[in-house]
C-alpha cells in the first residue's frame, strides 16, 4: 500500500537561550502528529549549530543534511519569533543553505510574539525571501501573541483557542501540495 501522508517539516526558527516560541512548535507538533495524513518531522535551528553563511552550491556537513531534509519533504511550517521587528539571522542562515531543493514547495509562517501582534512583523519581513529562495508561501499564518501568558492556558483552552485557525491552515497547506 503506498504511503499517502503529506510529508511536512516544522521547524524552529531561533536558537535564542529562554526562548518561548518553543511553545507553539511543540504544540503544532503535537497536533500535527496526531492527523493521519501528515507525517511530521520536527528540526530545531539550532542543531545546526550555524556560525556563518553556507551558500546552497555549496558541499558541507552542514548544509548536505538540510538540503536531504528539504528535498524529501513536501512543504514547511516554520515558527518565528519576531526579534527588533524581524525574524532571527540563524533562520536565514539555515534557509540560505538550500535553493533548488524548496522549487515551489509550500509554507505557511506561524508567528511568535511577547506582544500583541503575534509575530506580524516577523512574518511580514520573512515573505520576500521565502519566495526569493523559491518557496510558495501560503498567506494563511497562525499567530501567537503574548505566548507566556497563552501558554499558561490548559489544552483544553489552547486548543479552543487555536485548533480551528490550526486546520485551516494546515488545510491550505496540504492544498498546495
Amino acid at each position: 500500500m503506498k504511503n499517502t501522508r503529506k510529508k511536512i517539516t516544522i521547524i524552529l526558527g531561533t536558537a535564542r537561550e529562554g526562548r518561548q516560541s518553543i511553545k507553539p512548535f511543540e504544540y503544532l507538533y503535537e497536533l500535527l502528529s496526531k492527523k493521519d495524513d501528515i507525517e511530521i518531522k520536527k528540526i530545531d535551528v539550532k542543531d545546526f549549530n550555524l556560525n556563518k553563511t553556507i551558500a546552497p552550491w555549496t558541499q558541507s556537513k552542514e548544509n548536505e543534511e538540510f538540503k536531504a531534509i528539504v528535498k524529501n519533504c513536501e512543504a514547511f511550517i516554520l515558527v518565528v519569533p519576531e526579534y527588533n521587528h524581524s525574524f532571527p539571522g540563524e533562520l536565514k542562515l539555515l534557509l540560505d543553505q538550500a535553493l533548488k531543493e524548496y522549487k515551489n514547495k509550500p509554507v505557511i509562517v506561524t508567528g511568535v510574539s511577547a506582544g500583541g501582534f503575534g509575530g506580524v512583523r516577523a512574518v511580514e519581513s520573512l515573505i520576500p525571501m521565502l519566495s526569493a529562495v523559491g518557496l510558495k508561501y501560503i498567506p494563511h499564518p497562525l499567530y501567537f501573541s503574548n505566548v507566556e501568558e497563552t501558554f499558561k492556558l490548559n489544552k483544553k483552552e489552547l486548543d479552543d483557542k487555536y485548533q480551528d485557525k490550526i486546520n485551516k491552515s494546515v488545510d491550505e497547506l496540504l492544498k498546495a501540495i
